[in-house]
């Protein structure tokens, strides 16, 4: 769930189930796959791919990394229109807490 600074909220419900190694997950809004890097022989890395059901020549492509601990995640992301890049995006995440109930 988003909040925005004008009060209004938004909640993107997406379903998702594992299919012949992947990941594939889907809302009204997006359809995508997730896939673990079989290459990485430290399972830290993840691939992403999404694809919006508005505007099919518009997607993003991502890559994720966990460090060995799992206190922290990188993502690194690149959204594409017709095959070039619009914009890109990388965040740092640091673990807060296992406990989500918290939240």
């Amino acid at each position: 769930m988003s909040e925005f600074s004008d009060g209004t909220t938004q909640v993107i419900d997406t379903k998702g189930e594992y299919r012949a190694g992947e990941i594939h997950f889907g809302s009204e809004r997006v359809q995508g796959w997730q896939l673990d890097d079989l290459t990485d022989p430290f399972h830290r890395t993840v691939f992403l791919y999404m694809v919006y059901a508005s505007d099919p020549d518009q997607y993003v492509y991502e890559l994720i990394n966990v460090s060995d601990d799992g206190q922290r995640r990188t993502r690194m992301t690149q959204f594409l229109k017709n095959g070039r890049n619009s914009r890109r995006t990388l965040i740092d995440k640091d673990l807060a807490s296992r406990d989500w109930s918290k939240f």
